[in-house]
């Protein structure tokens, strides 16, 4: 981190102190992990065993992998899309993702796993003109994807995968026409939750223990919903937003921008109930985005706009 940055973000981090005590706050200066400055590199992602960094390039092109106990950077993928909506398995160091390929003017999209610890690339589901949302884990390791037919599960057993048609002991949520839909039925065609049926949807990512959803609409309010579709919860204004390891609580980012650039942009945290809402940075002239949680939920990841790099910040609640 260059040295204007560091004294901008010690300032930044005393004054945060004052301002959200009882709340999260950062309790370390930020830490340079990798950097690319003409690739891009942004939109970190740790494993949950914590030994991978996921993260991709400019316009969320490929995907690499940084192995920390090698300090080794692979590039595993460089199709169109690879690192965007991109999941690690809660199970096993796989990595789950949509790529795109241009056939003409027409765009195909299939769905991959990264087996990482093995560089095991899987197509799962072959190149289609129709996938308008990521695909998503499901609780039990299996993965389903939406296509202009409905839901779709691919049920992965010992290395096979094929398309399953049985109910699933948790409903599945989808970015459909823009909106949010759910059914429990795959093959079956998704139904638009009501409360958010005339809204633009985005951004829709499971907790990792599989009770909540959370997700923005378009404008920037974020949602939390439990997976049965009720209780539905106003996180307020926000962007991008992530869960933590534990399920408890969400990281984001607040931009700002003049129409044509971002220009502000800073990391917070709040809880799932919608309770604790905490600015992190607070840094004029840096653009912290992306973020995600570190594996133990002790520390967040993120890139800063511009630079290429990937940095990891550690966090805490008071009351821990």
């Amino acid at each position: 981190m260059r040295i204007k940055e560091l004294l901008l973000f010690c300032t930044a981090f005393f004054l945060t102190q004052s301002i959200t005590a009882g709340e999260w706050h950062a309790t370390s200066a930020p830490v340079e992990l990798v950097r690319n400055e003409s690739a891009n590199y942004m939109n970190p992602l740790w494993s949950v065993d914590g030994r991978y960094l996921a993260f991709t390039k400019a316009n969320y092109r490929g995907i690499l992998i940084l192995d920390t106990q090698t300090q080794a950077v692979n590039e595993i993928n460089d199709e169109i899309g690879a690192g965007f909506g991109m999941l690690w398995s809660q199970q096993k160091p796989e990595l789950l993702t949509r790529v795109a390929e241009y056939r003409g003017y027409r765009r195909y999209s299939a769905v991959k796993v990264f087996q990482v610890e093995v560089n095991t690339e899987i197509t799962i589901v072959p190149y289609q003109k129709s996938m308008p949302d990521v695909p998503r884990w499901t609780e039990t390791g299996n993965v389903y994807y939406a296509d202009n037919s409905g839901i779709k599960l691919v049920a992965r057993s010992n290395g096979v995968t094929n398309l399953a048609k049985a109910k699933v002991p948790q409903n599945l949520f989808v970015v459909q026409r823009r909106a949010l839909a759910v059914t429990k039925t795959p093959d079956a065609s998704p139904v638009n939750v009501p409360d958010f049926a005339q809204m633009r949807v985005i951004n829709l990512s499971w907790s990792p223990d599989f009770t909540k959803i959370v997700f923005e609409v378009i404008g920037g309010t974020m949602y939390t919903m439990d997976a049965d579709a009720k209780n539905i919860t106003n996180l307020g204004i926000g962007f991008r937003p992530k869960w933590s390891p534990d399920s408890r609580a969400i990281v984001f980012m607040l931009s700002e921008d003049d129409g044509h650039r971002f220009t502000k942009s800073d990391l917070y945290i709040i809880n799932a109930d919608g309770t604790g809402r905490s600015e992190i940075t607070s840094t004029p002239d840096i653009l912290e985005m992306n973020p995600s949680w570190g594996y133990d939920g002790g520390s967040l990841v993120y890139d800063v706009l511009g630079e290429g790099a990937i940095y990891s910040i550690e966090v805490q609640h008071s009351a821990e």
